[in-house]
Formats: C-alpha cells, structure tokens, sequence
C-alpha cells in the first residue's frame, strides 16, 4: 500500500511540474517518431529513476545498501518537496531514516542526529546529500525510509 501512496504522489509532482504538454501549440513542429519504439519503465524506474537492474539493491551501485526511494530523495533538486510527495518525515534539511548497523556508527561525520537507538537500529535525521555516504559506512547494513501509515483519503 505504501508502494502505490508514494508511486502516486510522485506521478501528481512529475505531472506538476511537467506540465499537460500533450496538445502541441498551433504552428509548432510535430514531433519526431522514435527509430524504436519504447518500453514502460518498470516499478522501481518510475518512482526513482533507477535502472530496474538496480531496483531490488536499494541505489545505484555507488550506495547499494541505501533504500531506492532515499537515494531518490538524495538526487532530488528539491528535496523538501520530494520528502512530502513520497511521505518521508523531513524537518531542518533532514530526513528521518533507520539506519541498521553491526557495529557503533559514528553518526555526527554525517551531519546526522540520532532520535532513537537500540543495539543494530538507529532512528536518525540526516541530511539528504549525506544519505549515500552513510550507506557507504563499512558498519551500516541498510539505510531506509521510516515505515509510515498512509495518510487516510
């Protein structure tokens, strides 16, 4: 349920910001038709931008251990709105994420503010442009998003 709340709110800001853009405007030139034709982007493409052979490992190869819709939070030109659309708690240019780990993370190189901590889990605010590197610690297992309720419609 999670998946389609945020695969949805992230189609409503790409069509925002997109525009309707579907009626060409009168005297302007018809588009060129593709040599291939092309394929529907899977899942993890739409929501992210991620290459579908990544899609199952968290980011990109640079942060494989980073969640797809927080390494899509890290390259987002507008984080703060991002972090609404897909319904990640965002506060002070920092987004809220558990962070697994089997050994002691020194949090604080990260710019990151830990809320919650337990012996493997911590509940930390980190800033968005740091979310790879700290996926990247040789001591963290996973970085990812908090699991949210659905807002009710």
């Amino acid at each position: 349920m999670r998946f389609i709340v945020i695969a949805i709110s992230l189609c409503i800001v790409i069509f925002a910001h997109a525009g309707c853009g579907g009626v060409p405007q009168a005297g302007a030139p018809a588009a060129p038709s593709p040599s291939v034709a092309p394929t529907a982007p899977t899942g993890a493409e739409q929501i992210t931008g991620v290459p579908a052979g990544d899609a199952g490992k968290g980011g990109p190869a640079a942060c494989p251990r980073l969640d797809p819709i927080l390494y899509a939070l890290a390259t987002a030109s507008d984080p703060a709105a991002f972090a609404a659309a897909a319904n990640i708690p965002y506060e002070q240019g920092r987004a809220l994420v558990f962070v697994t780990f089997g050994a002691p993370v020194d949090f604080d190189q990260y710019g990151a503010t830990v809320t919650a901590q337990t012996d493997q889990l911590a509940q930390a605010l980190v800033p968005p442009n740091e979310l790879c590197r700290l996926a990247n610690d040789p001591n963290v297992a996973a970085v990812r998003p908090p699991d949210m309720a659905a807002p009710a419609r």
